[in-house]
């Protein structure tokens, strides 16, 4: 039983973490569509360098 019981937590926090993951990414993609400097063949704006930033510390494990 206990090791069914760490298995379903260790798959609750992988759930977790890939809903976090897609949250930021969303939001990254979000930006991207609306920002007019992000859109264009230009470099990424500020703010869309702060959203890539916190969507890669979501995939990265701890």
């Amino acid at each position: 039983m206990r090791g069914e019981a760490r298995s379903r937590i260790e798959r609750m926090a992988t759930n977790a973490r890939f809903a976090a993951s897609q949250r930021a990414y969303n939001a990254y993609a979000d930006h991207w569509e609306t920002c007019g400097a992000c859109n264009g063949p230009g470099p990424r704006c500020a703010a869309a360098d702060a959203l890539w930033h916190a969507y890669k510390a979501t995939t990265t494990l701890p």
